[in-house]
């Protein structure tokens, strides 16, 4: 009988730990591969980059709508191939210089090899471990159903396996803790080798400038997001993705932005983090004082052949992935359309705002400066809408 609770428990803990090789999280988004053919000038750019760092071409370049880029081996950790992923967005709102600057990052870590598979192994133990470890699934759920509903004296059994495998799970954190350790130590370092390849190419004042605007777009990123369930309630989902989240820069509160941007700035890079933190970072770049070798300012969207186009494919492929099987074309509307229906929205709200404080609080509002009070989209129908709304406010007040 103590044999078989052993053997039990014993098999218990080996299934803890082989379980997160089987059940993998999936990518948030699904990549979409270009070629030479589609893109010629992207990937003549990207090549004279690579020539610039000293690095190979990729063998694979990606797009995604997401604010963000990387490298990584295609495949797995064994395979030469390295594949470019290029964020959208980036391309949406940046200009050719910090554009080049976020690519030369990138190749920074494509001269990294050997540190790349290193990383690459051992961040996957050390995820394998923090499944083990933090998360619960259907096997622990069925072990605790089991240990209510047995009874004795066999649910002493499903007890005694329950504790040995939370015995196990708090060794695991432990160990876990001390890989990530050095995990993070190692990734850190090489992201401060690969921030000295960018600033080396676009210059460190350009690092840091490129350095905000991924701040600002991860926030517009956030944003965008969160709206998406309430645009596709309203069957009014874009069309276009990235530049809807560009968009949502001009309605990014400045101030506000400010303060965040300042705590970042003031923030230490921890011994857990696997990036080290805005100021540190700036701070490596502007070490290599160096204007740059690249420095010119083009729209970054004169590299793509039609981001228009790109943008709308990458986007419906998101939205399939993103709401199943359940999503229909005829959700979605144009991008350009919404966007100008929300401004003349937020022009419309202003207005009632300036009326309702003049007319009600006698407070003069054309003495505040003109960008608090926005401006209308048409001077007639912004006159005849305000007159509208100035006789029913005036007609249902309560004297």
């Amino acid at each position: 009988m103590i044999c078989s609770i052993v053997l039990l428990a014993a098999a218990s803990v080996f299934i803890a730990l082989i379980k997160p090789v089987f059940f993998r999280r999936e990518k948030e988004f699904e990549e979409y591969e270009i070629y030479p053919e589609q893109e010629p000038v992207l990937f003549e750019f990207v090549g004279r980059i690579c020539k610039l760092v000293g690095t190979d071409p990729p063998d694979q370049i990606v797009v995604d709508p997401q604010a963000n880029a990387g490298a990584t081996f295609a495949s797995s950790a064994f395979d030469k191939r390295m594949r470019l992923m290029i964020g959208l967005p980036l391309a949406c709102s940046m200009n050719t210089r910090q554009f080049a600057g976020v690519i030369a990052h990138e190749f920074g870590h494509f001269t990294q090899t050997t540190g790349m598979r290193l990383t690459y192994l051992v961040r996957s133990l050390d995820n394998w471990f923090t499944e083990a470890a933090v998360n619960r699934d259907a096997w622990d759920v069925k072990v605790e159903e089991w240990s209510h509903t047995t009874g004795a004296p066999f649910c002493y059994i499903f007890y005694l396996v329950r504790v040995v495998i939370y015995l196990a799970r708090y060794i695991l954190c432990l160990l876990t803790m001390v890989g990530h350790f050095f995990v993070a130590k190692l990734l850190q370092q090489m992201e401060f080798d690969a921030d000295r390849y960018e600033a080396r190419l676009s210059g460190s004042k350009a690092f840091a400038e490129t350095s905000r605007r991924l701040r600002l777009l991860g926030l517009c990123q956030e944003k965008t997001l969160d709206d998406l369930d309430h645009y596709r309630r309203m069957k009014q989902l874009p069309d276009n993705f990235p530049a809807l989240l560009v968009d949502n820069e001009k309605h990014i509160d400045d101030e506000k932005f400010r303060e965040f941007e300042k705590e970042l700035l003031e923030q230490e890079t921890a011994w857990h983090d696997t990036h080290p933190s805005d100021r540190d970072r700036i701070r490596n770049a502007a070490q290599e004082q160096t204007p740059g070798t690249f420095q010119l300012e083009y729209p970054a969207s004169l590299l793509f052949s039609n981001l228009g186009a790109l943008c709308r494919i990458v986007t419906q492929r998101a939205f399939q992935q993103y709401f199943g099987p359940e999503f229909r074309a005829g959700e979605v509307r144009n991008t350009e359309t919404l966007i100008r229906e929300r401004g003349i929205r937020r022009n419309e709200g202003k207005a009632a705002l300036r009326f309702a404080l003049e007319q009600f609080c006698g407070f003069d509002t054309f003495t505040l400066p003109r960008e608090k009070l926005g401006t209308a989209i048409n001077s007639e129908v912004y006159k005849k809408e305000t007159l509208e709304r100035r006789k029913y406010m005036i007609d249902n007040v309560r004297y």
